[in-house]
Parts: C-alpha cells; sequence; structure tokens
C-alpha cells in the first residue's frame, strides 16, 4: 500500500511546483482521492531552495530525546516570545506572536489544515441541530 501524500503539500512540494489541495466539499472524492493536485513549473531558483533545504535538513542533528515535560516546547515557545518582545530585534510584533503560534502548533502537531475546524464545527453544529 502506497502512503498518502500529505495536504497541504509540504514546502520542498511546493518550491517543485506541486500544488495540494484538500477535496472536502461532500461531492465525494475526486479521482478516488479526496484531495486535488496540480504540478506548475518551478524557477530555477525554486528548485535550488528545495535542494538546499533537503541538504541541511540531512545534515542537521537528530531532534533531542523527548523531555520528561511534555509542555517544554510550548513553555520555550512563550519564553522565546517573551523575549522577542523585551528586545528590539527590528521584528514587527505581528511576526514575533506569528512565530510563537507556529511553534505551538508545531509542539502539539496541530498545524492548520485549511477548511478542517470549519468543517469539524458545522458538522457539531448539524449533529446538535437533529
Amino acid at each position: 500500500m502506497t502512503e498518502k501524500p500529505p495536504v497541504p503539500a509540504t514546502l520542498i512540494e511546493r518550491l517543485r511546483g506541486v500544488v495540494r489541495i484538500p477535496v472536502n466539499d461532500g461531492a465525494g472524492l475526486l479521482d478516488g482521492k479526496d484531495f486535488f493536485e496540480r504540478h506548475f513549473p518551478a524557477s530555477k531558483l525554486a528548485l535550488e531552495a528545495a535542494a538546499r533545504i533537503e541538504e541541511l535538513e540531512a545534515a542537521s542533528p537528530a531532534p533531542p530525546a523527548p523531555s520528561a515535560d511534555p509542555l517544554a516546547p510550548i513553555r520555550q515557545a512563550i519564553a522565546d516570545y517573551h523575549y522577542a518582545l523585551d528586545g528590539d530585534h527590528g521584528v514587527d510584533i505581528g511576526v514575533k506572536s506569528g512565530r510563537a503560534l507556529h511553534a505551538i502548533e508545531a509542539a502539539l502537531d496541530m498545524r492548520w489544515q485549511p477548511g478542517a475546524e470549519k468543517a469539524r464545527r458545522d458538522a457539531a453544529q448539524a449533529e446538535g441541530a437533529k
């Protein structure tokens, strides 16, 4: 069995011209898939960036061992945010809070899936209306 590709496409895939969008409109599968995929020509610079990211990922050290404190990554993200607020690092407050939110999402493995939360809430509301 082949592994299902991530939806939406990863950064490296997008740099290589792959766009993958979830199909969750209730009309059913599209060609047997629950996502739409399209390939676009990628620029030389984008292809070089994708290759460089892969090189850096391959050369990066293994992730640290899991902490005894499951909230440690979230605590670190908030501490980093507070540090960014305390210093003038030339970064806008919105950028600082966005970075903190992304770090917390990553720590909780709760990255944004376009439309997923809306669909979940709509379904819960429809179920409650019955």
